[in-house]
């Protein structure tokens, strides 16, 4: 009998339908039209085919990008980050960069090729696809992190990022339900 149900199990396994098995993707459009309806200022700033720039400009605030490859015809992308980098007349050094305590969780701190100070937060793509809830959750949180690093690079001290963070919020509220 265990045999019996081992082998259906397989058998079913191996008659999954192919898109089962697709890797989750986005919509760069739809991602768009999810920052205006949240009222973030955002617009296109790269469409090729196979990759797609979000560029986010909110007054008060760094202008940062939504970072989309592995695109077919620039409609669908597999791939997901989030781009800053902070423009600074004497930037901190590698060191000092990777001595930076405060909320990064899931950021890569480094530096750009001209040395200026970045952050690149790659997007977890859930198999089931990514909620409009959860990317605008994913934009605050990487919204958080950027504040804090910003008054880092500033020198102010940590208590502050979240007070910047939250007048960010502000000026984009999130939709209903996904606070």
């Amino acid at each position: 009998m265990l045999k019996r149900v081992v082998f259906t199990l397989a058998a079913l396994a191996l008659a999954m339908p192919a898109h089962a098995q697709e890797a989750p993707t986005v919509d760069p459009d739809h991602l768009l039209d999810v920052l205006k309806g949240a009222g973030y200022p955002a617009e296109n700033f790269s469409h090729e085919k196979d990759y797609r720039q979000l560029l986010i400009s909110k007054p008060g605030f760094h202008q940062y990008l939504v970072e989309m490859y592995d695109c077919e015809d620039g409609k669908t992308c597999n791939t997901m980050e989030f781009f800053v980098t902070f423009p600074m007349d004497h930037p901190p050094t590698r060191e000092a960069i990777a001595a930076y305590t405060g909320p990064h969780e899931g950021a890569t701190l480094d530096t750009d090729r001209r040395g200026a100070p970045r952050m690149v937060m790659d997007v977890f793509l859930p198999d089931e696809g990514l909620t409009d809830a959860a990317f605008l959750e994913q934009v605050h949180s990487f919204e958080t992190m950027m504040a804090g690093f910003n008054n880092f690079l500033a020198g102010k001290p940590a208590e502050d990022a979240p007070a910047q963070a939250a007048a960010a919020g502000d000026a984009a509220p999130a939709p209903a339900g996904t606070s």
